[in-house]
């Protein structure tokens, strides 16, 4: 969801040139060269692959990691208190929180971005993410395309306008957590039509609404009371011919022109996956029959 246009690339060409002192700063303290240390975004990846496997924590095992995972939930409740004195001291909200740090790089032929967890310390990996992190903060850059320049020399792009979905959760005063989504188009430059942002915005509402899910029909809806009132699918064989007959036969009175039990039972099961692909859809259609 991204709208290139020129001088978004002259814009690009500008930041490029300015970055370069840093850029150069970053190649030397990893490899003590401040020309791209890699010819191509395949030998990139694989070092960072194989920074991200020698990682300390990487080498653990998993109960080692879930002990590592309680004492750090042991020390928060220990600090906690303690940085509550502090902010009533400063009349700030001090508070502790837990993240883990990723770096966002490029494999060839490959659309979407990889990401490697990051352990924090004077390692390489977290060189390179904290400083591919304040350039593209700084920039507009993507971080995995600022990771592909320090690294391979490739030239990132700055997109005239883009659009992100993005996910966000948050706990409540009672100690409950939402999450909600949002939508955001961001434009870096001024010469930006309205026919590419409308667009834009198309395309955004095209990937929020996401795949198209036919509503629960009548015929649906009779099925499901129908399979509940027979006493559910059978637990050992869901799909045995004996039940499915049953269907079948209530379906044939009830006036749908099923032309077996093969059809009744496949009814239900593009039902079901209705159902999963948006539950939304059950309490939609009970509230419809609450009203009537």
């Amino acid at each position: 969801m991204r709208l290139s246009s020129p001088e978004a690339r002259t814009v690009t060409l500008r930041l490029v040139k300015e970055i370069a002192l840093s850029v150069a700063d970053i190649r030397r303290q990893l490899f003590e060269n401040e020309q791209p240390p890699f010819t191509s975004l395949r030998a990139a990846a694989a070092w960072i692959e194989e920074q991200a496997a020698a990682q300390p924590r990487q080498s653990r095992t998993a109960k080692e990691r879930q002990t590592d995972a309680k004492r750090a939930a042991e020390l928060v409740k220990r600090i906690r208190p303690h940085l509550l004195e502090l902010g009533t001291h400063l009349g700030v909200n001090a508070r502790v929180t837990t993240s883990i740090e990723t770096l966002a790089y490029q494999r060839p032929r490959q659309a979407w971005v990889s990401r490697v967890a990051v352990e924090l310390g004077d390692r390489p990996l977290h060189v390179l993410q904290a400083g591919v992190a304040a350039i593209a903060h700084a920039t507009g850059f993507a971080e995995d395309a600022v990771t592909s320049h320090v690294l391979a020399g490739t030239q990132p792009e700055l997109r005239a306008a883009q659009g992100r979905m993005s996910r966000h959760s948050g706990r409540l005063p009672d100690g409950r957590s939402i999450t909600r989504s949002f939508a955001t188009i961001e434009i870096n430059v001024r010469e930006v039509s309205y026919a590419a942002l409308r667009q834009l915005y198309h395309q955004v509402r095209r990937a929020w609404k996401g795949p198209k899910t036919r509503g629960v029909t009548p015929r649906d809806d009779w099925l499901r009371t129908t399979v509940a009132k027979l006493g559910g699918l059978p637990p050992r064989q869901p799909w045995s011919k004996k039940f499915w007959e049953r269907v079948y036969v209530a379906a044939r009175e009830a006036g749908y022109e099923d032309a077996n039990w093969r059809t009744s039972m496949m009814g239900y099961r593009r039902l079901l996956k209705k159902l999963a692909a948006a539950p939304q859809l059950a309490r939609t259609r009970r509230r419809s029959r609450a009203r009537n």
